[in-house]
Formats: C-alpha cells, structure tokens, sequence
C-alpha cells in the first residue's frame, strides 16, 4: 500500500510538469500566428450593417494633344454616380454609359495649354479626374526664332558646300521632341529643340516640296521644306575667297609686276607700247599665281577699240568694256582684248581685268577635275547652255557664278596687292 501511493504521487507531479510545458508551448505558438498574419485592410462601414469599397476612377489623369481627341474611364465600385465639369470649360466633354465615362477634347487652336477638372459623385463621395490638353508645336525662324513659319525655304545650292541648310526652333509644350525626314533629298539633326534641316542641291529642274516629321508623343506634325530649283544665279556669291590674300602678299612675281601700275599718274604717262609691256608682264605673273602652266598660250591684245574690232576675231562690241576674252565651247578666255581707250588713264581697271580673265582660266581648270560642290558649279556654269551672256541677259550676266566669283577674287586679290605694295 505504501508502496503504491508513492508511484501515484510521482505520476502526478510527472503530469503538472508536462501540463506547464504543454501551456507555454501554446502561447508561443499562438503569438506567432499572430505576428505571421496581418489583419487586412477594413471595409468601410455603411450605417444600418455591411461595408463597401470606396468610389474610384480608372485614370485620374489625363493628357491630350492639340487634336481632337477622345478616351474612355471606368467608375468603380458604384451603381449610380453623377459627372460634372468645372465651368467654363467647354472643349470637355463627358458621356456615360454604364459605369464608362467617354471624355472628349475639341481642337486645341488657342495657342496655349489648357485644363480641366471632372467631377465623379456619388452620394458623399466624389473623385477628381484631372484633363490636360496641350497646344500645337511651333516652328520658328529667322532672327532670333522669333518668326512663326508655315515652311521652311531653301535655295537650290549653298555656296560651295552645295548643300542648302536653315535651322529652326520648335516650341515643343511636353514630351520628347523626335525629327525624322519624310522625303530622300532632306536629312534633319537635333540640339535639344533646335532642328537644322538640310537639303541636297536641286538638280531636278525643278522647285521641289519635301517634309519632315515632328513628334513628341502626344502630337504627330508634318512640317514642309520648299527649294527652289537650282540656278546659276540663286546661289551664295563669292563662293571661294583664298585665305592667303586677307592680309598682305609677300614678294612674289605678281607683287612685283604690280609695281608699275600703283601711280595712276605715272601710269597715264606711259606709252601705249609700254603699258603693254607692263600689262603683258602682269599676264605672266598672274598666270603663275593662279597655277596656270607657262605653257598654255593666252595672248592678251592692247589697242584702241577700232582696231581691236577690225584686226582681231572678237574685238570690243561696246566702248563701255574694258576686257573681253575670246573663249571656246567652254568658255574658257583663250584670247584677251584690252581696251586701250578705256585703260590707258585708269591702271587698277587695267589689273582687275587681267585678274579677272585669268580667274576664268583657272575656273576651267578645276572644272576639269570635279569633285567638289565648287567645281561642279564651274563646270555647270562654263557650260555653253548654262552661261548667261550679256547681250542676252545683262542682269543674269552679272550674277552667275563664275562672274560673281571671277569679280570677287579679282578684287580681293587686288587690294592685297595694293596693302602690300609700298
């Protein structure tokens, strides 16, 4: 008996220990079933019992271009709700249709950005659906971009690049500017917003109208590019200026065969015999300067214009021209006539006419080679059937290319002469 009442009170000290295990166990268990389990977010109360999500909008915000334009909203969580617009605004507008809102912008032609505010209700809650419209890209030029162009213009060629450019502005209201060039003769680069547009040179006969394409996500325009067809005499004058006669010459054969015509005086007091002599020296010079060979023959006549029309081929046709050269199919002065009624008291038109006939030379020489813009022009130009003749067309004379360059050259180099020759 004694020994059996001890077990039992064994057993049951055995039993509250593992009764007190057993509890601590389960309240470990049960607070970290707790902390593994958050609470989720609670529905909101609606009086008399239940809950409900609150009313909500699909978008909240919206952006147009300046096109007419539409879009779709839905309206969530409810079954009756109202829509209304901030007053005033009335390029907005909104329909329904079930729980889709259609909104609706007109053409944004204002010149400005735009907003609106639409209103969802229902009951006491309402949501905000903000409208934004922005106005059209803009393309500026001319001095300091403050002109608005419809189109941008160009010549038939640029000076001796040959390649017309003209850069113009966009004011571009959001998003990215992008610039790509609808048609194959116009390529386009960007500076943030500035877009230089160039165009190959015109050779088609014809003025031409191309485009490029301006987008910056929420409008797509076409802007158009207008060139006039390539002439001779649309182009960039003084097209090739030598960087060696801005300043002063040094010596040099052509300095020195300037001398004898830097004093009018002493130069109306030579005979004719030696004003030849002197503008057949100059000739020589200048052939070497332009690097014309010594070997290609181009005889310079002095005389008075009557015998100057009754001994030579070409002759002067008017006493108001001081040089004419004879040229050939290319129009290259194979022959130079001075006229020594004009020259013989006026020595600096005496230089500039043997400068500028054996410019006309060295013209035909590049001609021949081609390559650049420059020689394609006096190629084009020297051509017969594109050189403008006088008698024809005294104003188209004057201005086409290779007078213009022949002219300009001939002047510069002069007064490099006149600089240098103490």
């Amino acid at each position: 008996m004694t020994k059996g009442i001890h077990m039992k009170r064994i057993n049951t000290k055995s039993l509250r220990r593992f009764i007190a295990v057993l509890s601590v166990v389960l309240m470990l268990f049960t607070c970290c079933g707790a902390f593994a389990q958050p609470a989720a977010a609670k529905p909101v109360a609606v009086g008399g019992g239940g809950t409900y999500d609150p009313l909500s909008v699909s978008k909240s915000n919206i952006y147009f271009g300046p096109a007419a334009q539409s879009t779709t909203v839905t309206v969530k969580n409810v079954s009756s709700y109202s829509v209304s617009i901030t007053s005033g605004n009335t390029f907005v507008s909104v329909s329904k249709s079930g729980n889709t809102l259609t909104i609706k912008a007109s053409a944004n032609n204002t010149g400005g950005n735009r907003n609106a505010t639409i209103y969802v209700t229902s009951g006491s809650q309402n949501c905000k659906i903000y409208v934004t419209q922005y106005k059209s890209m803009v393309v500026r030029g001319g001095a300091n971009y403050a002109t608005t162009l419809s189109q941008a213009n160009l010549s038939g060629v640029s000076g001796l690049t040959g390649s017309p450019s003209t850069t113009v502005k966009v004011i571009n209201p959001a998003g990215t500017l992008k610039v790509t060039s609808n048609s194959s003769w116009i390529t386009v680069s960007t500076n943030g917003n500035y877009v230089t547009i160039t165009a190959k040179p015109n050779t088609s006969g014809g003025n031409r109208t191309g485009s490029i394409k301006l987008t910056n996500g929420y409008e797509t325009r076409t802007f158009s590019v207008y060139q006039l067809k390539w002439t001779i005499t649309n182009i960039c004058a003084y097209s090739y200026m030598d960087s060696a006669i801005s300043g002063t010459i040094g010596n040099c054969p052509l300095l020195e065969a300037y001398r004898p015509f830097k004093d009018a005086a002493a130069w109306s007091a030579m005979t004719m015999e030696q004003q030849n002599a002197a503008l057949q020296n100059l000739l020589a010079a200048a052939k070497q300067w332009y690097g014309i060979p010594a070997s290609r023959y181009l005889p310079a006549y002095y005389d008075t214009r009557a015998n100057l029309n009754s001994k030579y081929a070409a002759g002067l046709t008017s006493t108001s021209y001081a040089a004419v050269a004879l040229t050939v199919v290319d129009n290259t002065p194979v022959e130079i006539y001075l006229n020594y009624d004009l020259l013989k008291n006026n020595p600096v038109e005496a230089v500039k006419s043997i400068l500028h006939e054996c410019r006309h030379v060295w013209q035909s020489q590049k001609a021949c080679y081609g390559g650049t813009a420059m020689q394609y022009l006096f190629k084009y130009n020297l051509d017969p059937n594109h050189y403008i003749r006088a008698e024809i067309d005294a104003n188209g004379y004057w201005n086409q290319f290779v007078e213009v360059d022949a002219r300009g050259y001939a002047d510069r180099l002069l007064a490099a002469l006149q600089r240098s020759c103490k």
